[in-house]
C-alpha cells in the first residue's frame, strides 16, 4: 500500500475516524508466502497472535502459517474463531489455572490437534496429561 493510498484512506475516515489501523493484507499475504517458501517443510511456521490479533490478519496468515501460538484463553478462543481448523499452540510463562484450556480442548475444534508449550516441567505436572492427539512440552 502506498503512502498516498494511506493518506487517501485517512481523509475518507475524517477527523473522527482516526487514529486507525490500516493493513495491506495483500502485502502481508505475499510476505507470509515468502516466509513459508524460504523455510524447509520440516520447520513449522507459527504466528504469535499477541503480535496482532486482528481477525483479518489472522485469516490472511492462516493460508501460510502452520498454526497460531496463543498465550491466554482469550487469545485461544479468538484465534480458533478467526481461523477455524488451524492448529493452535498454547504457550508462554507459567499460567494461572483460569487461563488453561478447559480439559485441554478448544471450543468447536473437535478432533483437532494442538500443542501446549510451558515454561517449566512443574506447570506441565500441575496441569495433568493432555488428551490423545495433543502434545505438551516444556523448555
Amino acid at each position: 500500500m502506498t503512502p498516498e493510498r494511506v493518506t487517501e484512506l485517512a481523509r475518507k475516515l475524517g477527523p473522527d475516524g482516526v487514529p486507525a489501523y490500516v493493513y495491506d493484507l495483500a502485502a502481508l499475504d505475499a510476505h507470509a508466502a515468502a516466509i513459508r517458501a524460504a523455510l524447509p517443510r520440516v520447520v513449522q511456521f507459527y504466528y504469535a497472535v499477541k503480535a496482532n490479533p486482528d481477525a483479518a490478519v489472522l485469516r490472511t496468515l492462516a493460508r501460510h502459517a502452520d498454526g497460531f501460538e496463543v498465550s491466554s484463553g482469550g487469545e485461544l478462543a479468538h484465534a480458533a474463531a478467526a481461523a477455524p481448523g488451524r492448529p493452535l499452540a498454547f504457550g508462554g510463562p507459567g499460567k494461572p489455572r483460569p487461563s488453561w484450556p478447559r480439559r485441554w480442548r478448544f471450543p468447536g475444534r473437535r478432533g483437532s490437534t494442538w500443542r501446549a508449550r510451558t515454561s517449566s516441567p512443574s506447570w506441565t505436572r500441575r496441569r495433568g496429561r493432555p488428551a490423545a492427539g495433543r502434545t505438551c512440552s516444556s523448555g
